[in-house]
């Protein structure tokens, strides 16, 4: 094999996209880190100001409208204007939607139940793995961050499988920092394990 395989298809296509995966040693991880350098290469970020907050989106309260939900979280992280209980009850929703389907709508009813099974497009992709390394970075125990890096690889595997040219600016930044925080976590799980490619 001379690819990552992960984002050799769709990981939206097959809930089964992760299970039995064989075994590839190093190749793995040296296939994930061309294939995320690859992609971060081909974002262009440009000048990046966070876009201006309208509202904050309870969950529970509301229907949810993916893309624009996820951005308005991805603003607080990014302006740093709201407390952080307010943003794990959104940040849990994504892992869950992640882990469990391998994707996400674009629209769920206030319980979570699908409204519109549309794919929530790129964006919503980026915004949702700021959101899981923001709440990844906050983890002091090793076990809860490597479960938010699971839901972490998977969104970013989708997203690196989505069309770049579907991001503006803001998506584009997230994106990035998103992709940044998974590869030092991985790093630094790999000097832990005294793992080296």
């Amino acid at each position: 094999m001379s690819f990552y395989r992960y984002v050799a298809s769709d990981p939206r296509q097959s809930r089964s996209h992760y299970f039995y995966a064989p075994f590839e040693g190093l190749d793995l991880l040296r296939y994930w880190s061309k294939a995320r350098a690859d992609f971060m290469s081909a974002i262009d970020i440009g000048d990046v100001t966070p876009p201006a907050l309208e509202s904050f989106p309870h969950l529970g309260s509301q229907a949810i409208d993916c893309e624009a939900d996820l951005r308005s979280c991805a603003v607080i992280i990014a302006r740093k204007t709201a407390s952080d209980s307010r943003l794990e009850k959104w940040v849990g929703f994504v892992q869950r939607k992640i882990d469990i389907t391998h994707r996400l709508r674009a629209q769920y009813d206030a319980q979570g139940k699908i409204l519109n099974p549309e794919d929530a497009g790129p964006p919503a992709y980026a915004f949702a793995a700021y959101l899981l390394a923001w709440q990844m970075n906050r983890c002091g125990n090793a076990v809860e961050r490597l479960k938010w890096l699971n839901a972490l690889l998977k969104c970013n595997d989708i997203l690196t499988v989505s069309v770049i040219s579907g991001l503006d600016s803001f998506a584009a930044f997230c994106a990035k920092q998103a992709l940044l925080t998974e590869r030092d976590q991985i790093l630094d799980e790999a000097v832990r394990l005294q793992i080296s490619w």
